[in-house]
C-alpha cells in the first residue's frame, strides 16, 4: 500500500526533473551562436594545426631471421638464443648512444637540436622515432623523420648495421664459447695428468701392499668388473627401453573384410542390367521382362536377407614379434642388473674389509676414470665448438637478410586533415555546449516560476504564459470613412 502512495510522488518527481532537463536544454539553444562560435573555431584551430605543424614521414623494412645454411645433422651452432630475446639484447647495442651519435654526425641529422640541445637529448629524441617490433621468424624495423629520402637512408642504415652487428655477435659468442671449453679442457687434462702421477706416486710407495705395479686383486677386479658390466647394462636398458617404446607407438592393425552377399549384389546388378535392355526392346508383359523382373525380386530379397559385412582386424605381428623380443631382452637385463647389483653390494662389503690401502687404490682410480670421462666430454664439446665458429666466421650460420627494402615515404605520417577537422569540430562542440551551459547556470534572470522560487519563500497564485511572436494576433487597419458621410450620420 506504500508502494501505491508513493508513486504519484515519484511521477512528479520524474515529471519535475524533465521539465528542468527541457528547461536548461532550451536556455542553451538560447546560446547557439555560442556553439557554432565554438565548432567554427575548433575546425578552424585543427585545420591550422594540421598545415602549421611539421610534417613527419616513416619508413620502415622488414628483415627476415634466417636458419643456418648448413644442416645441424653436419655442424650444430653452439649460439643458441631465442629470436625474441636475441633481437631484445641487439636492439640494445644497436640503440645505444655511441652507435646513434655515430649516424647522427654521419647523416647531420637533427640539425636544429644539436644546436640548442645536448647530444644525449639529441640520442633520446632519436631513440623515440626509432621502432622495433620482432614477430615470428622475422622484425620491423621502423624510423620517422622530416625528410622522406633522409628518413629512408637512416631505416636503411639501422638495417644495415643490425646485419653487420648480428654476424659479429655470433662469430664473438662462438669464439668465446670455443674459448671457455679450450680452457675446462686444458684444466681438466691437467687435472686427469695431476691425478695419474698420484696413483703412480702411491703405488711407488706402498709396493709391499700391491701385489704388482699396475696389478689388482682378484676382488677388486671383480668389482671393477662389475661396475662396467652394470653401466653397460644400464646402457642396454635405457635403449631397449627407448625400442619398446618406439615399437609401441608404431604397432599397426591391418583391417581384413569379408562381405558375404557381394556375389548376390553382383548378380543383381546384372539382372538389372539385363531388364534395363529387355525393357527397351519388349513391352511390360513380354515373357522376358515377367521373368527378369521375377528374378531380379528374387535376388533383392537374396541380398537384403545376406548377413552383413564383417571386419577382422588383427595386430601387426612383424611389429608384435619385435616388441616381444624387445620386452624379453629388457626383462632378462634387468635381471642381469639385479645381480650384478647385489654383487657389488657383496663385493663393496667384502671390500671394506681390505687393508686401506687397496680401498684407497680403487677410489683413486675411480676418480681418474670419471677425471677421463670428463676430458673427453671437453675435448669433443671443444671440437664442435671450433667447428660452430668456423660456421660463423664464415657466415653460414642463422643470419639476417632483408626481406622488404625500406620504402620511400610519399605522405606524411599521422592524422589527415578530414580526421583532425571532424576531431577539431567534436572538440569544439563540447567546448560550446560546456560554454553554453556555463552561461545559463550563471545567468541571474528569472524567467520561470522555479527561478522566483529560489528568492522567496511564497506561493504563486497566478502565471500569465509567455506568448511568442508567433502567437500574438496580427494588427488589422480599416479605412475612416469620408468627413462628408461623418456629418451627414
Amino acid at each position: 500500500m506504500g508502494a501505491r502512495l508513493a508513486a504519484p510522488q515519484d511521477n512528479d518527481d520524474a515529471e519535475f526533473n524533465l521539465r528542468v532537463y527541457v528547461r536548461y536544454a532550451k536556455r542553451m539553444l538560447g546560446h547557439r551562436w555560442t556553439i557554432i562560435l565554438m565548432a567554427i573555431l575548433g575546425v578552424v584551430a585543427a585545420a591550422a594545426a594540421h598545415f602549421v605543424q611539421p610534417k613527419t614521414y616513416e619508413s620502415s623494412t622488414t628483415v627476415l631471421i634466417q636458419g643456418q645454411a648448413i644442416p645441424e645433422e653436419f655442424i650444430k651452432s653452439t649460439v643458441k638464443t631465442s629470436s625474441e630475446q636475441y633481437i631484445t639484447t641487439l636492439s640494445k647495442q644497436v640503440m645505444s648512444r655511441s652507435r646513434l651519435e655515430k649516424i647522427i654526425l654521419d647523416m647531420d641529422l637533427y640539425p636544429q637540436q644539436r644546436q640548442s640541445s645536448t647530444m644525449d637529448d639529441v640520442v633520446l629524441h632519436m631513440q623515440k622515432d626509432i621502432e622495433i617490433n620482432a614477430g615470428d621468424g622475422s622484425f620491423k624495423i621502423t624510423y620517422q623523420g622530416g625528410d622522406p629520402k633522409t628518413v629512408q637512408a637512416v631505416c636503411r642504415r639501422l638495417a644495415d648495421i643490425y646485419i653487420q652487428e648480428n654476424s659479429d655477435e655470433r662469430v664473438r659468442k662462438a669464439s668465446d664459447t670455443a674459448e671457455f671449453l679450450q680452457k675446462r679442457m686444458v684444466d681438466s687434462k691437467a687435472k686427469l695428468d695431476m691425478k695419474e702421477d698420484e696413483i703412480k706416486s702411491f703405488r711407488e710407495g706402498n709396493l709391499d701392499v700391491i701385489p704388482a705395479q699396475g696389478g689388482t686383486s682378484v676382488m677388486q677386479q671383480a668389482l671393477a668388473n662389475a661396475y662396467t658390466e652394470k653401466e653397460s647394462l644400464m646402457e642396454s636398458i635405457r635403449q631397449l627401453r627407448t625400442n619398446k617404446s618406439t615399437l609401441a607407438g608404431s604397432l599397426m592393425t591391418e583391417e581384413i573384410s569379408s562381405d558375404p552377399a557381394a556375389d548376390a549384389r553382383n548378380k543383381l546388378a546384372d539382372l538389372r542390367s539385363k531388364l534395363r535392355s529387355a525393357e527397351s526392346k519388349y513391352t511390360p508383359q513380354h515373357p522376358d521382362v515377367v521373368r527378369l523382373k521375377g528374378e531380379v525380386s528374387r535376388a533383392e530379397m537374396a541380398v537384403r536377407s545376406s548377413p552383413k559385412p564383417t571386419v577382422t582386424r588383427r595386430p601387426n605381428t612383424q611389429a608384435a614379434a619385435e616388441l616381444r623380443a624387445v620386452k624379453n631382452d629388457l626383462a632378462d637385463a634387468e635381471k642381469r642388473l639385479k645381480k650384478v647389483e647385489v654383487t657389488i653390494t657383496d663385493l663393496e662389503k667384502d671390500r671394506k674389509r681390505e687393508p686401506g690401502v687397496t680401498v684407497q687404490l680403487v677410489d683413486l682410480e675411480r676418480e681418474r676414470r670419471r677425471l677421463e670421462t670428463e676430458y673427453e666430454d671437453l675435448r669433443s664439446k671443444f671440437s664442435e665448438a671450433e667447428r660452430s665458429e668456423l660456421l660463423e666466421s664464415k657466415n653460414k650460420g642463422e643470419q639476417f637478410k632483408i626481406l622488404d627494402a625500406a620504402n620511400l615515404p610519399t605522405r606524411a605520417a599521422g592524422a589527415g586533415l578530414i580526421k583532425l577537422t571532424a576531431a577539431g569540430l567534436f572538440i569544439g562542440l563540447l567546448l560550446g555546449l560546456a560554454l553554453a551551459f556555463l552561461r545559463v547556470l550563471l545567468d541571474p534572470r528569472i524567467y520561470e516560476v522555479d527561478d522566483l522560487r529560489k528568492y522567496i519563500d511564497a506561493e504563486v497564485l497566478v502565471e500569465i504564459p509567455h506568448f511568442g511572436r508567433k502567437h500574438l494576433p496580427r494588427p488589422t487597419t480599416k479605412a475612416l470613412p469620408p468627413p462628408s458621410e461623418n456629418a451627414a450620420a
